[in-house]
């Protein structure tokens, strides 16, 4: 199985590509509002071709069309790596039941995962919803100048915030709307998870398997930790994927719950398996000390928190960060020093509790997933000297 460094390496690049677009398209809209801040009433002729004209979409479109076409190549070499992993090591396995993996259903499961991926991300570049919001911002900025408000800065702040915390959105068919960085990470994430599980299926149909193992890890969220970890036959596995009660070989009684085992965001991976082959991955001593560690949590800001809930904590931290990032682009582009200056200390403050976070819960820290493309800090004022030494 490909390992969490590995799977991140890979999206970085991918990552890179459309934090570029999303720079640009901030940028853009920054430089748009700074120009319509220059203008006075008696402009009113440019004043109404900027509002019309607004961001030119044509090029960010152009931009985020070529990173999708980079990145479609990546992708499917990352898929077609996490398969060959999830091959080998099955091959024991294999040799046991004396079989060979079907190649080209092997290549097939690939190829159809990826033109999945492949579409939604063809869809990203035609869904942004971008326009709105700076369409907005920029109606704010004209009416801003037209009313001769004073400062103009301060009138439109509001309206920059807003658009550097949203980011650069797509749209989905369901009509929900997620900002482009997240929506790519969550869809080449899930799209390795599905790789990752389905040649897992694809395994228990070519070996015969009659049961299935449950991949274990620390700070399981709470509905999935009594089952990780833990082996059933087939017919339980159906019934717990199904919502309903259920056993393991064991013998011991589960009760149902409702998000299904490697789906909604689930790290967990099912090993299909031939029962009485070999032993479990993980001993009951190994889950309980895990468990008994996760609940036993930390203490932050006066409140407890489980080490799930704490990971779960510094992945809002990380988007705080980002949106902050996105906001200070957005005001250097405008010319409004002191909303960029407003984020740094922001960003200053949520990294201060981003890794006390991290060190109160023992975790590490990805600030990696805080980077944004473009995002220059703010330097402290140097301090005024009188010539003495």
């Amino acid at each position: 199985m490909l390992t969490d460094d590995q799977i991140m390496e890979a999206l970085a690049l991918i990552d890179s590509r459309y934090q570029k677009v999303a720079e640009l398209y901030l940028r853009k809209v920054g430089e748009t509002i700074n120009k319509i801040g220059k203008l006075n009433q008696s402009s009113i002729n440019l004043l109404i071709q900027l509002r019309r004209m607004g961001v030119d979409m044509r090029t960010i479109n152009r931009e985020l069309r070529k990173a999708t076409k980079l990145s479609q190549k990546d992708i499917k070499a990352l898929y077609r790596k996490a398969a060959q992993e999830a091959n080998t090591d099955a091959r024991f396995l294999y040799v046991t039941k004396g079989v060979q993996p079907d190649s080209i259903r092997w290549e097939r499961l690939v190829e159809s995962i990826w033109m999945q991926t492949a579409g939604t991300m063809e869809d990203f570049s035609k869904t942004t919803v971008a326009a709105e919001s700076y369409r907005e911002a920029i109606d704010e900025a004209v009416q801003a100048v037209t009313m001769g408000v004073g400062d103009y800065n301060s009138a439109i702040r509001s309206a920059m915030k807003r658009i550097g915390t949203a980011g650069m959105k797509v749209q989905y068919e369901s009509g929900a709307r997620k900002r482009l960085d997240s929506a790519v990470r969550m869809n080449v994430l899930d799209g390795v998870r599905q790789v990752q599980q389905k040649a897992q299926e694809l395994i228990g149909e070519e070996i015969g398997a009659d049961g299935v193992d449950i991949t274990a890890h620390p700070m399981s969220a709470p509905d999935h930790e009594p089952v990780q970890g833990r082996r059933f036959d087939l017919a339980n596995f159906q019934l717990m994927q199904a919502g309903r009660p259920f056993e393991d070989v064991d013998g011991k009684r589960y009760k149902a719950f409702s998000r299904p085992i490697t789906q909604w965001h689930c790290r967990h991976l099912v090993y299909y398996i031939l029962i009485g082959i070999f032993r479990r991955m993980y001993t009951d001593e190994q889950l309980k000390q895990w468990e008994e560690e996760n609940h036993r949590g930390v203490t932050i800001d006066g409140e407890h928190y489980t080490r799930y809930e704490a990971t779960q904590l510094m992945r809002k931290i990380e988007l705080q960060i980002r949106r902050q990032k996105d906001t200070a682009i957005l005001a250097k582009a405008s010319g409004d020093d002191e909303l960029r200056r407003e984020c740094q200390a922001n960003i200053t403050r949520l990294t201060m509790k981003y890794k006390s976070v991290a060190e109160a819960a023992g975790l590490k820290t990805r600030l990696e997933k805080t980077r944004v493309e473009g995002f220059k800090p703010v330097k402290p004022p140097k301090e005024e000297t009188n010539g003495t030494d």
